[in-house]
């Protein structure tokens, strides 16, 4: 009896070690992974989100109170926060679970038009029915295609940077502590 409880004792000791040296793991790679995200900010090809909206309401001579375009953001906004996906004309911005970077928690991932997963509600913000609407978002969707494109770091959601590699055809995608501390309420 005393032979099977000081095993149990070491198991558990051994299994606390592992779950000690895993927290440690994902530490480091979170760390890394934030690292990025604030080092491609301070590069001179970075375009932040409130320079990329700017942008687009000067050259399309829209105001900063436009009711119709604060509603599909919101909205837009609304569907990352609640862990779904937003779908843009070349790419789809959604969350994914990295075992690398925690055992339970969702990190935002950017999949090509053809790779996005089907199985998640999806804000289509390439597409309206609306065609005024529609026309806004078409050139909302060219300005960060063309940013992307040029080679520029592109932060196309608050706290969510893109990247595309016209070499791989590839886009990468890096975020902030911020991005994830948004949605902690809805874990709790």
């Amino acid at each position: 009896m005393k032979f099977s409880s000081i095993k149990t004792f070491f198991e558990k000791r051994q299994e606390l070690n592992e779950l000690l040296q895993r927290k440690e793991k994902e530490k480091t790679y979170q760390s890394d992974l934030f690292n990025d995200y604030f080092d491609n900010k301070k590069e001179e090809d970075f375009i932040p989100y409130y320079v990329l909206e700017n942008q687009f309401l000067l050259d399309n001579n829209i105001s900063k109170k436009s009711s119709t375009l604060n509603q599909i953001i919101n909205e837009r906004d609304s569907y990352f926060r609640n862990y779904n996906q937003v779908k843009f004309s070349n790419f789809t911005v959604g969350w994914t679970r990295d075992q690398e970077f925690s055992l339970t928690r969702l990190i935002p991932a950017v999949y090509s038009t053809a790779n996005q997963p089907h199985n998640v509600l999806t804000f289509d913000f390439s597409y309206s029915d609306n065609p005024e609407l529609q026309e806004l978002l078409t050139k909302y969707n060219q300005k960060i295609n063309q940013y992307l494109e040029d080679g520029y770091l592109v932060e196309v959601l608050p706290n969510v940077v893109v990247l595309y590699d016209a070499s791989s055809k590839a886009y990468e995608i890096f975020f902030g502590p911020e991005t994830l501390k948004q949605n902690e309420y809805q874990e709790n």
